[in-house]
C-alpha cells in the first residue's frame, strides 16, 4: 500500500496522516468530555464571611441588619400565606430572600456595603405558621445557624 522510494513518503501521504491524526484527537476529546474525564470550568467559590475582628461595625449598621432579618421574616410569611396555603403541616418550605426579591415581597438591601441574603424555613403547625429566619449580611451580622447552602 505505501510505497518507499528514495525520496521516503510523499507528501500527501503525510498530509492524510497528519488529518487521520487531528481527527482521532478531536473525537477523544469529545469521548473524554462524554464520560466525564475532560476538565471542566471552576465552580465559582463563596465570598467567605468576613470575622467581626475583620470588620468594626457600629451599631447603627447591626440594628439595620437584625431590621432586614425582621423584614425578611414578615415578607416570608407574606409570601408563604399567598403561595402555599394548603401545604402539609409537615412539610417545611425554604423561602430564599432573592424569591422573595423576585416576587416584590422585599427589597434588596446592604449594609455598610456588604450586601444582605437570607432565606427563611416555614412550616405550619396546626394553626399557625411558624418561621425561622436566617441572613447574612457580610461582617456585620449573620444569624446563628445560618447555612448558605440553602440559598442555592
Amino acid at each position: 500500500m505505501f510505497h518507499l522510494n528514495e525520496r521516503g513518503w510523499g507528501l500527501t501521504i503525510f498530509l492524510v496522516f497528519i488529518g487521520v491524526f487531528l481527527i482521532a484527537i478531536v473525537l477523544i476529546s469529545i469521548g473524554a468530555a462524554r464520560i466525564g474525564l475532560a476538565p471542566s470550568k471552576p465552580t465559582p467559590q463563596p465570598t467567605p464571611i468576613p470575622t467581626p475582628s475583620a470588620y468594626h461595625y457600629t451599631q447603627d449598621e447591626f440594628n439595620m441588619a437584625k431590621q432586614y432579618e425582621k423584614d425578611v421574616w414578615d415578607a416570608s410569611l407574606r409570601y408563604f400565606s399567598d403561595n402555599y396555603s394548603g401545604v402539609n403541616e409537615k412539610n417545611a418550605i425554604v423561602i430564599t430572600s432573592a424569591t422573595l426579591v423576585d416576587g416584590h415581597y422585599l427589597e434588596y438591601r446592604s449594609i455598610a456595603g456588604n450586601s444582605c441574603s437570607g432565606y427563611s424555613v416555614v412550616k405550619k403547625e396546626e394553626d399557625t405558621n411558624q418561621v425561622s429566619t436566617y441572613i447574612q449580611c457580610g461582617g456585620v451580622y449573620t444569624t446563628s445557624g445560618y447555612d448558605a447552602s440553602f440559598e442555592s
